[in-house]
């Protein structure tokens, strides 16, 4: 599949949605893909068949050691989830296994079998059928045929081709810039099939005790569980998240936490209308993106696109490695620091600069050293010393940081030492 194959896929899909889309989840999937050459890298998979999985092993696994939902053997249960299909409009065949384990889950097998007609897998934990009533079951079962249903969800093999996933945690060894975006894909597409979850049942309340259930593992049915008046009180606790006093991406959770997820259903279920659910959804989104909750770290992204910027205009020549030495190191502080550097460009860096910088050091006098160490690293990043930028940085260790030659010496042997490496075409 290529971007335009995708983007008419898409677009016809949008066609058949039974509600607005999460315009920010296809944006950022339409971006990752650019990144990581989709077009190259999924043909490339075609050809040797990478894109495909034979799921002949899985099948026969799942035969022996589960229970397959069929019409004769569990009537009730196999009309049952046939009904949340026919509620989403799911055309594919789906085999629905229920397994014994006590934890209450389920799963759907994210990928294109070899076989174009062999149903899709969705497993079922035994403990959801004992905990769950019927429509709760019916929204956790439509949540996982939202993730089936998700046309965004073949980047996720774009990204395990050129990723392996680490063999103890199962996640992909991404670089940092892309790791952070990688989860809060992950944790979008999450709330993408939270919708269809809803769609399955149209039934709020339902959503959300299942949410409940499956977070608390309490049987509802043994207490009075006021579901009014716990979206009230999810809403205060989503409060620290919206304003930065709780993180949930950083932790490399592939799940929103709770608050987030509870308030998504409420906006499908009530939003008004399509803008509403979009500004709204925006809102909650930008509470996942979030990295820090640091005032400091705010500073620091400021600090490191002004600083970089300066010292990459001191000899008149930006190059692609300071940009991108820029970039990476304001991805530990921020999700999309392309941003952040566009706009500090468009200003005043030396305004911006003298303000982090104090701002910084007002909350912590001991940064001076990790600023300073910033700046003298950014002077070996293009293969090589020109004197300007020499005689600027010592000036910003001078007037900046009141730091003596011996000390500013002492910074710049340290970074020749550990991140200078001569241009290979200059040797060459």
């Amino acid at each position: 599949m290529n971007a335009a194959e995708y983007k008419a896929r898409m677009q016809q899909k949008k066609q058949n949605l039974l509600l607005p889309e999460i315009p920010r989840y296809r944006q950022l999937t339409e971006q990752l893909y650019q990144a990581l050459q989709g077009d190259v890298v999924y043909d490339l998979m075609k050809r040797i068949g990478a894109d495909k999985m034979d799921d002949r092993h899985l099948r026969i696994k799942m035969e022996g050691e589960s229970l397959r939902v069929s019409e004769s053997v569990t009537p009730h249960l196999y009309n049952l989830l046939e009904g949340v299909k026919e509620a989403l409009n799911f055309e594919h065949p789906v085999d629905f296994f229920v397994v014994s384990s006590s934890s209450l889950n389920a799963g759907a097998y994210c990928y294109t079998s070899i076989d174009p007609d062999s149903p899709y897998i969705v497993q079922i934990n035994s403990a959801l059928i004992d905990v769950m009533s019927e429509k709760e079951l019916c929204s956790v079962v439509g949540h996982e045929l939202g993730h089936l249903a998700d046309e965004n969800m073949f980047l996720k093999d774009i990204i395990s081709f050129v990723f392996p996933p680490d063999p103890q945690t199962g996640m992909p060894n991404l670089p940092l810039p892309l790791r952070y975006k990688f989860f809060l894909w992950k944790q979008m597409s999450e709330l993408f099939a939270d919708r269809y979850g809803y769609l399955a049942v149209k039934d709020l309340d339902a959503c959300i005790s299942s949410e409940f259930k499956l977070k608390s593992g309490l049987k509802l049915d043994k207490m009075e569980v006021n579901i009014s008046a716990f979206i009230e009180e999810n809403r205060n606790i989503l409060g620290h998240y919206i304003n930065g006093k709780g993180l949930s991406l950083n932790d490399g959770y592939t799940h929103p936490v709770s608050p987030i997820r509870i308030e998504a259903l409420n906006l499908f279920a009530n939003a008004r209308t399509e803008k509403e659910l979009n500004d709204r959804m925006n809102v909650l989104i930008d509470a996942i993106a979030r990295l820090n909750t640091e005032e400091i770290e705010d500073y620091m992204v400021y600090f490191m696109a002004s600083a970089g910027l300066i010292m990459a205009n001191a000899d008149g020549q930006v190059t692609q490695e300071e940009i991108e030495h820029i970039l990476l190191s304001m991805s530990s502080y921020y999700m999309f620091p392309k941003s952040i550097l566009e706009q500090v460009s468009q200003c005043d860096c030396y305004k911006i600069f003298n303000e982090s910088v104090q701002r910084i050091l007002d909350i912590n006098p001991d940064m001076k050293a990790d600023l300073f160490s910033y700046i003298v690293n950014l002077t070996v990043t293009d293969h090589k010393f020109d004197q300007k930028e020499l005689d600027l940085m010592f000036q910003i260790g001078h007037q900046t940081f009141g730091f003596s030659d011996e000390v500013i010496f002492s910074f710049l042997t340290a970074g020749i030492r550990q991140n200078f490496i001569p241009s290979i075409s200059s040797i060459s």
